[in-house]
């Protein structure tokens, strides 16, 4: 009987190719990442859809490709990409951290932390409670490790103020800020250059001022982390001393008339 001999099997290609695909995916993906990071405008909608499009047209997407998509949904820019992981860390630390009241929300400029004054400050007042600042203390350990610049934000109601120390609520709003930013230097070690300052007053509210419920709302601090390609605000960086500088007066002289 004639002996069968055996063939050698055919070396599997599908791997191989499947590997590569990947690599030509990913390579594509830093080449999209390359380009909204070095260009001037953001990439336009058409171009992102058909990104989108292109690699849903797969059918089961591999990690790469979904990695792909993935980036497309968020306009092509890594930054708002790479916020989202920071974004679940932040939300799971002031969880953790248990400040009643507090919210954690994803917006255009960032991530705001929203704080209500009630937990803060007691009413037309900018001091920070004192059973208050050991949570203060494990919120600014948290920011202390973002490489993020921060905003920190004061927000009052309409309810008019007028004090020997605040005159309206422009100065009290800006105060709340200022001493929040002071905790997180002084008490956290947090650089000062980290921080800009803002006193809104009235004037942003979330919610309405008609009800005790609505302007318990918009008396709040926000404490913005600064999405990395956010333009930085106009507001300067205030210094620990202070937060205005008197302006210097400018000696002007008067044009000769003929």
């Amino acid at each position: 009987m004639a002996k069968k001999h055996k063939h050698p099997e055919h070396e599997n290609l599908e791997s191989w190719l499947i590997s590569y695909a990947d690599f030509i995916t990913l390579l594509f993906a830093f080449f999209v990442v390359m380009w909204s990071m070095r260009t001037d405008n953001p990439p336009s909608k058409p171009v992102i859809e058909g990104i989108k499009r292109a690699f849903n047209s797969f059918g089961e997407k591999t990690a790469a490709q979904q990695t792909v998509v993935a980036l497309a949904d968020t306009g092509g820019s890594p930054a708002i990409f790479a916020m989202e992981p920071m974004y679940q860390n932040i939300e799971a630390g002031i969880k953790q951290i248990g400040i009643k009241g507090a919210s954690v929300n994803k917006v255009d400029r960032g991530i705001i932390i929203r704080i209500p004054d009630e937990a803060l400050f007691e009413v037309g007042r900018a001091e920070v409670n004192e059973d208050f600042k050991k949570k203060l203390d494990s919120t600014g350990t948290l920011l202390k490790e973002l490489p993020n610049q921060i905003q920190i934000e004061g927000h009052t109601d309409n309810v008019p103020i007028h004090t020997a120390v605040y005159p309206s609520n422009w100065e009290l709003s800006t105060s709340r800020a200022t001493a929040i930013m002071r905790h997180f230097v002084e008490r956290n070690g947090l650089p000062p250059q980290k921080f800009t300052l803002a006193g809104y007053s009235e004037y942003h509210p979330i919610d309405t001022n008609d009800t005790p419920e609505g302007r318990a709302k918009n008396r709040r601090i926000d404490i913005l982390v600064v999405k990395s390609d956010e333009k930085k605000p106009l507001q300067a960086t205030p210094g620990i001393k202070g937060i205005i500088k008197p302006v210097q007066a400018v000696e002007v002289t008067p044009l000769a008339v003929h």
